[in-house]
């Protein structure tokens, strides 16, 4: 008895090692059979015969259970690859299907050879009377029509055309009379059976395999197994009726959904169930009744405490983890609630709900829960259903920035990590394996021409299960959002389970089997094609971060071959769906086929993976894809514009099935026809390009796009593909007398043609990718990126130059920072012209008619001046240059002065304007200066409309009302400097053109002070030190006041009528002609004295230190101040001439270097060839305006990164000091940091020491004046004690005087 049971344990595990039909089990089965080889199990099948069943227990029937199982999996139920031929069609293997006929005969009664053969010959089924089965005899009976199913599923239809197949067919076809035609003309019965759901399957089988037309009569009637054993089991026909009935009653449209809709009413109330019973709450309160008997309202209820929901959820959980088996309705009714709770957070207006509810499901352990369900594998609903509630835990808000939510996926993390979560693996490789499983027999089934019931109803289970997997793969792909490293190791392997499940693998192997090949891939219908979309979705986000692990193991599984196969599938079945040849739901798609491989080659510093796929890619089909993106496009746009292809709204390009412009898209067409073709068609849809926004971009080139980043990515590591893939010059003479035939011209100009083809196409789609030089973990490394259509055509050139006149420049890391930021700033403009520039005076409904039909400036009024970055804008300004020189020219030439009124010799003197030579001259300068208003004026509103929107939004983050904050916007924008200058020329042109002072047209021309960069920087040296200056002016007005003071007092008489009146009239006076005078200072003022007259040296005094104060010392230092702001200005302005002239913008390395380096490669101007193609500035920029449109949830791992660092406003990813031209470049390589940094300093102590010298040379200056001024003041306090000595004492004056000089 040991040994037996010893022996049953090793049939068990042969078993189990073939079971399935995955990777591993295509090894495991071969590997089964060399342990117990399928021919012994057939021979010990025909030799240990069954005795006369029995209904008590039998160790034969219990063997032969085992064999059979062990002889279908590794003989029927294999992979077409490991069909055994030679055996199936061997004499062995012929008896052994006889006999198995015989055996099914015996147990189930079956008709007899003869009577089956008269049966057949009459054309009407055998009488066949349904046995009673006992239990014991299920599963023995199971594995033979398991066996029977098995054989007639896939191996009968590979070996009967064969020769040695013949004598198979013969006995298949006693299979036919004796055991399907009885079965299926006896279904009703015969399903009652406890085997009656594999009898139908295998009888259903055999008759499909002979294309049996009664087989579509077959009905299969589905009950549960309960009900039928209990029928089976007391045979009461009234309560067959009464399960018949509540089948009905729940199977009712009508009452499922009442219950779905009361399942979500019962979701919203559980969800609200603190607002609903909180007695504090502020609308309840308003309810409460003021008397002492008063009553609520109907529909409010009387609240006692607030029930908070974590208890309510807590509750549920504690119950359904206890009963988890033995209570599967309330576990479906807590699952619908749960469901119907995050329908009501996601239909919400308020946008907290969802988050806040999220939360409440993680710590009232409901990912516990989920997880234990699924691990427990209870039933296919169940799963479904936790797999649904899975993904919708984990799914983020509508519209936030988070696809997912962390806090869910971190609890989640927890959940799975913390237990033996086996079963959820198994559960998810169960959902994926059904679907790849039934996926051959369910695309033949939707061939055929007509289904029956039970062939629907498998259909209908097929997309069931289908619907599962998807759920599955969202649920595994949502788990991973984000680059979650740790939770992609833990889908790789599941480490501390007693089971893993690679889900990697297991989801590619879907993909394998749902589309391995193009003629598979037209096959895929929608459902399906909705799988494929989340299997590559779910293995990109596994490959990127990088987890190199995984990106490895995907280059490994088949999956690059498979992408190029799929690359050139058509996919009829969506085509057909959508009308279209190329629809969007497909471009979707081969999108995702391709960055599926650009995830691979991911952050990659080796270059195994960009090896491995330069040895599986197909360059041909690259090109072939990068050629047929363009072209669709081209005629796609051309077809839509002249109405060929009826289109939604929001589509700008189509091409139908059955038109003309399809074969122009075909591999095989003409290339000298397609060339015609493309030039004409390519106009139309070039006009269309700028009116596409970024995501239809995406919708239309994304394949393209990512086959050419996938081109970049790999040209560095082969140059054969360079070769292949970048356009290389095609030298052709289109001139058929230079070549040797007719024939040998027509195949040069073929291949001309062809080439051009595919050049036009990769040149367009490379416009918009760039690429740029990061800094990731200390390795540099190109980043390809696809350009945003606002930086393409909606970032203005004056932006670009003021990044370059203002951005700090002696320090990178200060010059990076600010270049960062000023990039920001200017996406935020781009975005306003962006939105502005595609506004359209056409309704809604007209404007894709418009688009299509009208020119852009006769419904977009603003595409006119803001397209091609804005050039026409410049245009006004130049415009209105011109004007001005042409007013002030023409009113310096015209302008005359007005002809004397007549008057006699006594009329008194009138002032006379001036006027225009003619009339003719004056209509001139009315239309110059309406002129000029009209362009200025136009010129301040497209201004207005770009600042004052992003002055508004600087000044809403300050808070404020809405009124407050557009007043302060306005204020803000013209108090610009700019803008005030331009309105103050506005304002005299309009005074000049209405009134009668049209010598203001003269002041015009003081617009070059704006428009030349030379004069503006005259202006700004003398408007930057405006304070100091005004302060100058200030104490010189201070100092000639109390000279007035003082010439007021003592010498009056010699002011004359300068100083008659008062202090401040002197004080004016004095201010008045010493400027009328230069530095003349007082001496036009005061009478003239001589050393001999009266208060002479009082005089000298007097009129010498005015002279020396303010003609010196207060006009020199107004002078200094205005020279020295030039003078730091020039050389500002020349230092930052010469860094860009010497200096790289983004490493800041020195141009010397950068041309040695260039110059050993072979490059010349190797200098520019860096800035224009390695580190071009504006890439640069175009990448943050790329970061700052794409959405958080698409970024790659590189992006994710280089957006968190910007935000922390780290400029570690920007190469400072380092290009790949260098570090390409052996006696480079070894450059460190070190050395730049000493370079650095050495710089900075330069700088310093200049400054110490300067500072030393002013000391010494201000030295020497102050005792040069110290012995002046000396020698003339000597003169003036001298000169009271000889005064007398008793005169009034003298002895002022004296006192004045004490």
């Amino acid at each position: 008895d040991g040994e037996l049971i010893y022996y049953i344990y090793c049939l068990d595990l042969c078993a189990g090692l073939a079971t399935g039909q995955s990777l591993h089990s295509m090894m495991l089965k071969p590997y089964a059979n060399s342990i117990f080889p399928v021919s012994n199990a057939i021979r010990l099948l025909m030799v240990i015969q069954l005795p006369a069943l029995t209904h008590g227990f039998s160790i034969h029937r219990h063997l032969r259970t085992r064999w059979f199982k062990i002889l279908r999996l590794v003989l029927y139920d294999v992979d077409l690859k490991l069909i055994d031929t030679d055996l199936l069609t061997s004499p062995l293997h012929m008896d052994f299907l006889g006999m198995l006929l015989e055996w099914l005969a015996a147990v189930l009664g079956l008709p007899s050879a003869n009577d089956a053969q008269r049966a057949a010959g009459s054309k009407t089924p055998a009488i066949w009377s349904v046995p009673d089965v006992n239990s014991d005899e299920v599963a023995y009976i199971n594995e033979m029509l398991d066996c029977v199913d098995g054989f007639f599923r896939v191996p009968f239809h590979e070996i009967k055309n064969l020769e040695l197949g013949q004598g198979l067919v013969r006995i298949a076809k006693t299979y036919q009379h004796r055991f399907s035609s009885p079965v299926r003309a006896n279904l009703e019965k015969a399903v009652l059976l406890p085997v009656g759901e594999k009898l139908q399957v295998a009888a259903h089988r055999v008759a499909a395999a002979f294309g049996d037309p009664s087989a579509a009569q077959t009905r299969l009637l589905q009950t549960e197994a309960q009900p039928r054993a209990s029928i089976t089991q007391t045979g009461s026909a009234v309560q067959a009726q009464w399960k018949e009935m509540i089948k009905e009653v729940r199977d009712s449209p009508q009452i499922r959904k009442r219950l779905d809709d009361e399942a979500q009413k019962l979701g919203r109330v559980v969800a609200r169930i603190e607002e609903l019973t909180d007695p504090d709450d502020n609308r309840y309160l308003k309810q409460m009744p003021l008397e002492p008997r008063g009553s609520l309202p109907d529909g409010w209820d009387f609240r006692r405490c607030k029930i908070l929901l974590g208890d309510v959820l807590r509750r549920f959980v504690q119950h359904i983890q206890t009963h988890l088996v033995n209570d599967l309705p309330s576990l479906r009714r807590v699952q619908k609630i749960f469901l119907a709770m995050m329908a009501y957070a996601r239909s919400s207006s308020d946008p907290t709900i969802l988050p806040w509810l999220q939360t409440q499901f993680v710590d009232s352990d409901v990912m516990q829960l989920i997880v234990c369900v699924l691990d427990a594998r209870i039933s296919t609903d169940i799963s479904h259903t936790s797999w649904k509630l899975l993904t919708e835990l984990l799914h983020g808000a509508t519209g936030s920035e988070e696809r997912v939510n962390k806090n869910v996926q971190l609890g989640l993390f927890v959940a799975i990590t913390g237990m033996d979560d086996s079963g959820l693996w198994d559960s998810f490789h169960e959902a994926i394996e059904a679907v790849g499983s039934a996926t051959k027999q369910m695309r033949a089934l939707k061939f055929l021409p007509s289904l029956t019931e039970a062939e629907q109803l498998r259909l209908e289970e097929y997309r069931e299960r289908t619907a599962s997997a998807i759920m599955a793969l969202q649920a595994m792909r949502l788990l991973v959002e984000g680059h979650d490293h740790a939770m992609q190791d833990y889908l790789f392997t599941q480490v501390g389970n007693s089971r893993s499940v690679n889900v990697l693998e297991t989801s590619c192997m879907l993909l394998f089997r749902l589309c391995k090949d193009a003629s598979a891939a037209d096959l895929v219908e929608e459902q399906e094609f909705e799988c494929l979309v989340n299997i590559l979705s779910l293995s990109t986000e596994l490959a990127q971060g990088p987890n190199e692990r995984n990106q490895e193991h995907l280059s490994t599984l088949g999956l690059v071959e498979t992408v190029f196969k799929l690359l050139t599938a058509g996919f009829v079945q969506i085509q057909r769906a959508a009308g279209d040849l190329y629809p969007s739901p497909v471009r979707k798609f081969k999108a995702h086929l391709a960055s599926v491989l650009l995830a691979l080659l991911e952050g990659r510093e080796d270059s195994k993976i960009h090896t491995t796929l330069l040895q599986r890619i197909d360059l041909q089909v690259l090109r072939e894809r990068i050629t047929f993106v363009n072209l669709y496009f081209i005629f796609g746009t051309l077809s839509v514009s002249r109405g060929r292809v009826q289109v939604r709204a929001n589509q700008h390009a189509a091409i139908r099935l059955d038109g003309n412009t399809q074969r122009l898209l075909l591999p095989t067409v003409d290339q000298t026809e397609l060339h015609a073709e493309r030039e004409e068609a390519e106009k139309v849809a070039f006009e269309l390009l700028e009116d596409l926004d970024d995501d239809e971009l995406v919708q239309l080139f994304s394949e393209g796009l990512n086959l050419i980043q996938l081109g970049l990515e790999l040209a560095p590591h082969s140059q054969e593909l360079v070769r292949e893939i970048v356009p290389q010059k095609y030298d052709f003479v289109d001139d058929p007398s230079l070549y040797t035939s007719e024939r040998d011209y027509q195949r040069h100009k073929y291949a001309y043609h062809k080439h051009e083809n595919y050049a036009h196409s990769y040149n367009f789609l490379r416009q918009f990718v760039k690429t740029i030089e990061v800094v990731l973990n200390g390795h540099l490394q190109n980043l390809h990126f696809q350009q945003p259509l606002t930086a393409m055509f909606y970032m203005q050139e004056t932006s670009k130059q003021r990044i370059l006149d203002k951005v700090p420049f002696r320090s990178p890391d200060v010059k990076n920072k600010a270049f960062i930021q000023m990039s920001q700033e200017v996406h935020e403009e781009s975005k306003l012209i962006r939105q502005l520039s595609k506004f359209s005076i056409v309704p809604q409904k007209q404007k894709k008619w418009a688009q299509m039909n009208l020119p852009d400036g006769a419904h977009r009024p603003f595409q006119i001046f803001l397209s091609n970055d804005a050039r026409r804008m410049q245009l006004l300004l130049q415009g209105s240059l011109i004007l001005s020189l042409a007013l002030a020219f023409h009113s310096g030439s015209f302008l005359v002065p007005q002809s004397a009124p007549a008057g006699g010799q006594g009329a008194a003197p009138v002032r006379r304007g001036v006027e225009w030579s003619s009339p003719l001259t004056a209509r001139v300068a009315t239309c110059f200066g309406c002129l000029y208003v009209a362009s200025t004026l136009l010129w301040v509103a497209l201004t207005a409309c770009i600042r004052v929107p992003l002055d508004a939004t600087a000044i809403e983050l300050q808070g404020g009302g809405a009124a407050m904050r557009k007043a302060k916007a306005l204020l803000s924008f013209f108090s610009k400097g700019d803008m005030v200058w331009r309105i103050i020329l506005l304002v005299c042109c309009c005074v000049a053109v209405l009134t009668e002072h049209q010598w203001l047209y003269s002041f015009l021309v003081a617009d070059f002070f704006c428009q030349s960069s030379r004069l503006a920087t005259v202006l700004g040296g003398v408007v930057a030190p405006l304070r100091s200056l005004a302060m100058t002016s200030l104490g010189a007005t201070i100092v000639t006041f109390a000279y007035a003071s003082v010439g007021f007092h003592y010498f009056r008489g010699e002011f004359g009528d300068y100083c008659k009146d008062n202090v401040i009239i002197c004080t004016q006076n004095i201010i008045y002609q010493s400027t009328r005078n230069g530095i003349i200072g007082l001496s036009s003022m005061l009478e003239t004295k001589m050393p001999d007259d009266d208060m002479w040296t009082e005089r000298m005094v007097y009129d010498i230190s005015f002279f020396i104060v303010t003609g010196i010392m207060f006009l020199n230092t107004v002078v200094a101040l205005i020279v020295d702001s030039f003078g730091s200005q020039r050389i500002e302005k020349e230092e930052r001439e010469v860094n860009r002239e010497s200096e790289t913008f983004i490493s800041c390395l020195d141009r010397k270097l950068i041309e040695a380096v260039a110059q050993a490669a072979g490059i010349s101007d190797g200098f520019r060839y860096h800035e224009t193609y390695k580190q071009h500035k504006w890439d640069y920029m175009s990448f943050i305006f790329y970061l700052r449109e794409k959405h958080i949830h698409n970024y790659t791992g590189p992006e994710q990164s280089i957006r968190t660092l910007i935000e922390r406003k780290d400029i570690k990813w920007i190469p400072i000091g380092r290009s790949k031209l260098l570090e390409e470049d052996q006696t480079h390589i070894h450059e460190d940091v070190l050395g730049r940094i000493e370079q650095s300093s050495k710089k900075m102590a330069q700088e310093m020491e200049g400054g110490v010298r300067v500072k030393s040379l002013m000391s010494t200056t201000i030295s020497n004046l102050t005792r040069s001024l110290d012995d002046r003041m000396d020698a003339m306090q000597q003169q003036l004690a001298a000169l009271v000595s000889q005064l007398g004492a008793g005169s009034p004056v003298n002895s002022s005087m004296r006192l004045s000089a004490q």
